[in-house]
């Protein structure tokens, strides 16, 4: 196990740089003018020292600190795997016509609820957080044009 996280923190923190750098390429604007660059980059720098950090803390793992098995070989695994990736890809789907909140209040509510199995109450007040604060921090704070569909504000 110290090995492949080793190996896939050194390759998610490549993949985050080319993030980085994609985002520099398109131009990350100013703070109260994000330009198209700007989330990728900070998505970047993000995976880049999330990535760094888990490379340091398999380097530094005693070998009986090890989990004993590995995410993939857990029993219902794949499920959970699928499942976030069907909900991607229809938030990917819907996004223009039922718009931004609802989009990713469905999403959260996924992620929440049916992969990581949490309670209703808590799956929806978590969506309704995440879905709502996010909507303000990029439409109210940084002025994000964000896609409307169902809801208008």
């Amino acid at each position: 196990m110290k090995n492949s996280d080793s190996i896939s923190s050194v390759a998610l923190f490549a993949l985050g740089l080319g993030f980085v750098g994609g985002g520099l390429k398109s131009g990350i604007g100013q703070l109260n003018t994000p330009g198209a660059g700007f989330f990728p980059m900070v998505m970047g720098v993000v995976m880049s020292v999330m990535s760094a950090a888990l490379f340091v803390q398999s380097r530094l793992r005693r070998a009986q600190d090890r989990p004993e098995v590995s995410l993939w070989l857990k029993p219902g695994s794949w499920r959970k795997i699928a499942m976030s990736l069907v909900s991607l890809v229809f938030t990917m789907a819907a996004l223009d016509s039922l718009g931004y909140i609802a989009t990713t209040f469905l999403f959260i509510l996924s992620l929440f609820k049916w992969v990581s199995a949490k309670r209703w109450p808590i799956s929806l007040l978590m969506a309704f957080l995440l879905s709502a604060g996010s909507y303000l921090l990029f439409k109210t704070g940084l002025g994000v044009s964000l896609p409307m569909g169902l809801i208008k504000f």
